[in-house]
């Protein structure tokens, strides 16, 4: 049994879920690591493993569904059983971060991933939570000397982390295996930070969780910084908010009135790629398959949503009727500079 005062002659300094795994089963609980698609569901449950119905004793290789982008196991004996796939071990590998160099496989499906588990998160404050009360739950499991141990061991991760972030080069960054913008990073550690040092224990969860999520998600975790504060408290109303007060006009100052919708950058809603960029894209098609993941996207009025203006219009759907509106005023605001206008 581990005695309360720990002394670990390493102490990992990588921001990965592997690391982040390590630490918490066989430095604070002091049992074995589970393997690694068990680690997945264990502080992500539901949002990347999901169970194939089965007897729990026959085997069945694992599977990736392209289509909901999960990876799909039966349990085995108790288990989640992953089989022979070397696709799914891939993709598990990329995101717990233990991928090795120079043999790292499907890096794309993993970023899918990502991108979709940032997309829920930002967009969908409950499942936020979700998160956070698997890590309560994994607190609540913790005895005494265990939890003495998990607080001095996350407080020295949270600052060897940090302290090799500074003293690493530039170019190292780039070279790493799984890179993480210094913006992003920081941004990301001043949540983690900000959390650990209050005295309450849900500060404490709420620092774990930031943890996990940027181990995870890497540079997608921009997407939640942008959105929650530290405490996970909404910096600004979510996409789906409600304004009572409708008295807002819109206004548009572009001039490529030649396109459907002016002024407007459209994403894919499975993997997030910036579809406007992509070869060939014309907003006069009412539906858009994305080139990088295939996913049909409707671009239509009713999806535009105005997430960069929240103190004008609330996070609301967009208006059609004042959106075309706008787009008339400007129309014939250029006629009248263009000496078009009657």
């Amino acid at each position: 049994m581990k005695s309360s005062t720990l002394k670990l002659p390493t102490i990992p300094n990588e921001l990965r879920l592997g690391c982040i795994a390590s630490l918490y089963f066989e430095e604070v609980r002091d049992v074995p690591m589970p393997k690694q698609i068990e680690v997945l569901d264990t502080f992500f449950k539901g949002f990347i493993v999901e169970e194939i119905p089965s007897d729990g004793q026959t085997k069945q290789n694992a599977v990736y569904d392209d289509i909901d982008g999960h990876i799909k196991a039966v349990r085995y004996q108790g288990s989640y059983h992953t089989g022979q796939s070397k696709r799914v071990t891939q993709i598990i590998g990329r995101l717990i971060g233990t991928a090795k160099k120079g043999i790292e496989k499907e890096r794309k499906t993993a970023s899918i991933i990502q991108e979709r588990i940032a997309g829920e998160l930002a967009n969908d404050i409950t499942r936020v939570n979700e998160v956070r009360l698997t890590v309560i739950a994994l607190f609540e499991s913790l005895s005494e000397p265990e939890l003495e141990r998990f607080y001095l061991t996350f407080a020295n991760y949270i600052n060897a982390v940090v302290a090799r972030r500074e003293a690493i080069s530039e170019r190292d960054k780039e070279l790493e295996l799984f890179p993480m913008n210094d913006e992003i990073f920081y941004d990301l550690m001043n949540c983690v930070i900000d959390e650990w040092n209050k005295d309450e224990l849900e500060p404490k969860v709420n620092s774990v969780t930031w943890l996990l999520l940027g181990a995870l998600l890497r540079n997608r975790i921009s997407r939640l910084t942008y959105v929650y504060d530290s405490a996970f408290n909404l910096r600004r109303a979510q996409p789906a908010a409600i304004r009572e007060d409708e008295d807002f006009e819109y206004y548009y100052e572009g001039d490529d009135l030649d396109k459907r919708f002016p002024g407007i950058e459209w994403y894919c809603d499975r993997c997030g790629e910036h579809l406007n960029e992509q070869e060939g894209f014309d907003d006069h098609h009412h539906i858009w398959k994305c080139t990088n993941c295939g996913y049909k996207n409707a671009i239509e009025i009713r999806n535009i949503y105005d997430p960069d203006d929240f103190e004008v219009n609330g996070g609301q759907p967009t208006v059609p009727d004042k959106f075309f509106k706008a787009l008339k005023e400007r129309t014939d605001e250029l006629d009248e500079m263009n000496g078009d206008g009657s």
